[in-house]
């Protein structure tokens, strides 16, 4: 072939790939401008909008491509479980862990493996459910993988909405927002996921709590150096990748907050604000809850109160926990340990541990404890060096 036949070629490719992200240039603009005054609810439109052959439920200018496949951060579909003694010589202790059980089984999926997966598609106890953790956003989830009566699986699909990935299932085809299981672009639109219970803990924590536990073996058949993390300072960073729909205030961006929500209504408990308080009790979507702030895992767990008489307090010289009403004392996982309501366990909540601006971006009106509920005006916090 001649160059001058190579060179009309190469125009006429340029010309079509100038026509083509021209015409998609110019279906974001009129979506934009339909889009102009219409307000997010929970980050998420009122309504579907249709583009490029596609429903969407949130803004199509905010999903953008990380570039990454799931070729570059595969999902691990087939993975092995090895014992706590196997494990011990590849998990550092302060390596953080989605916890999940079923019928006395346990198991650990450390963080140190899922920065380069980010899914996990396992079983336990017969259950098929997908372990989960979008590292941009520091946000770990757990979904059922049964849907509709057929079982799915997950991945990454590269692309991200405010940060946060949007997982692909190779059954429905639709993308999944991982901090909250909701379908947002593509089939089952709308539609969640069933969040599967668990916990996030120390790998250290998990030993103690369960020696007779399993753990994700390393041996993944993918040949990554898991003691390394990829994301080489990020949580310490000020760094955002993708552009925000919205610019959270209130708190540091990369705070890292637990957070529930009930019937689109949100809380998040900060933990740079809780360690200052220990415990607070609220009111919330007509019950009374209380979150108490564990000062070894470094996190809030919340509990529905039953009595909504009780009040607790923490004494930061003693390091105890008591109720006022009977002076028992409780851990700050909910168990009466000493006293006249010694062996009582309170209900707990499903709490969702991620930054800030990740929250905020599905929780816009979120409630921040100690912030905007649940502190006097004359309540001051403790100082913690």
């Amino acid at each position: 072939m001649n160059m001058k036949k190579i060179g009309t070629y190469t125009a006429i490719a340029i010309v079509a790939a100038a026509l083509v992200f021209g015409i998609r240039a110019l279906r974001i603009n009129q979506i934009e401008a339909r889009l102009e005054n219409v307000e997010l609810v929970n980050g998420l439109l009122p309504e579907k909008v249709r583009y490029e052959g596609e429903n969407y439920l949130i803004p199509p200018s905010g999903v953008f491509d990380t570039g990454n496949t799931n070729e570059d951060i595969p999902s691990i579909d087939e993975p092995k479980m090895i014992s706590i003694a196997s494990a011990d010589s590849v998990l550092a202790d302060e390596v953080d862990g989605i916890v999940v059980e079923k019928d006395g089984e346990v198991q650990f999926y450390s963080l140190q493996i899922l920065r380069w997966h980010e899914v996990v598609n396992a079983e336990i106890g017969g259950d098929a459910i997908a372990v989960t953790h979008c590292t941009l956003c520091h946000s770990s989830n757990v979904f059922e993988r049964v849907y509709d009566g057929e079982e799915i699986n997950l991945s990454i699909s590269g692309l991200v909405y405010n940060n946060m990935s949007l997982l692909h299932d190779d059954s429905t085809n639709a993308l999944w927002l991982q901090g909250r299981g909701i379908s947002v672009v593509g089939g089952k639109l709308g539609e969640t996921l069933p969040t599967y219970r668990h916990n996030v803990m120390t790998w250290a924590e998990y030993k103690d709590a369960h020696p007779n536990g399993l753990a994700l073996s390393a041996n993944t058949g993918f040949d990554y150096d898991y003691g390394i993390n990829p994301y080489t300072n990020y949580d310490d960073s000020n760094t955002i990748y993708f552009p925000l729909t919205e610019t959270p205030g209130s708190l540091v961006l990369k705070w890292v907050v637990d957070g529930f929500a009930i019937d689109g209504q949100a809380v998040a408990f900060a933990r740079d604000v809780m360690r200052g308080f220990g415990v607070v009790s609220f009111d919330f979507a007509d019950q009374t809850y209380i979150g108490l702030f564990d000062f070894e895992a470094l996190q809030t767990n919340v509990f529905l109160l039953e009595n909504d008489e009780m009040t607790f307090t923490y004494d930061f010289e003693t390091q105890e926990l008591r109720d006022e009403q009977t002076n028992s004392l409780w851990t700050a996982t909910g168990l009466a340990i000493d006293g006249e309501l010694a062996g009582t366990q309170l209900e707990s909540l499903q709490t969702h541990e991620t930054f800030w601006f990740c929250w905020y971006s599905m929780y816009p009106d979120t409630s921040i404890a100690m912030i905007d509920l649940g502190l006097d005006d004359n309540t001051e916090p403790e100082t913690i060096e």
